[in-house]
């Protein structure tokens, strides 16, 4: 029987109301760091100006911040 990898079905939150869900970077084994390096690549210095940010299921970082209106998705580099 051959396995098959498990397709992310849900996005997985990172970020809720500049809180960061740490249990859910486990899953994906992701780092603080590299989150943080992403935030300050965009612009964003305080994780408090965060309102969700989220890993989807293309693999693809979603932030919306508290200031602005639009959600952006921006590929991620490991």
């Amino acid at each position: 029987m051959m396995k098959t990898a498990a397709i992310q079905t849900m996005p997985l939150e990172l970020i809720m109301d500049g809180q960061m869900i740490r249990q859910n970077f486990k899953q994906k084994h992701l780092s603080e760091n590299w989150l943080m390096n992403e935030l300050v690549r965009r612009g964003i210095y305080d994780i408090s100006e965060v309102s969700y940010a989220c890993l989807g299921t293309d693999q693809k970082l979603y932030i919306d911040t508290k200031k602005d209106t639009n959600t952006e998705a921006f590929n991620i580099t490991n």
